[in-house]
């Protein structure tokens, strides 16, 4: 693809809630974010522990992150604090 067809590509992007599509009719994207993902497990009734690992550790697996993933000394890591209702309260970095 040359830079004019991505060029055209954007302008015809349509950025809506959950998702951006093209309009050509195909989605081209989630606009998911991970306070919102967090939400829906909680409300979908995973465990505070579940959505840990699904949203830390599976992820350092999955991508091969050998620096985050784990809270131990030298680990790149965000403190992330919800409330019981798994709201997104604050992110220490």
């Amino acid at each position: 693809m040359n830079i004019d067809n991505i060029s055209n590509t954007f302008k015809n992007l349509n950025i809506r809630d959950s998702y951006s599509d093209i309009n050509n009719g195909f989605l081209s994207g989630s606009r998911l974010t991970m306070d919102k993902v967090v939400k829906n497990l909680f409300n979908l009734g995973y465990s505070f522990n579940d959505i840990a690992k699904f949203t830390s550790i599976n992820a350092k697996n999955c991508f091969n992150l050998k620096d985050r993933g784990e809270l131990k000394v030298g680990m790149r890591s965000d403190l992330v604090i919800l409330s019981k209702d798994a709201d997104l309260i604050k992110v220490i970095q």
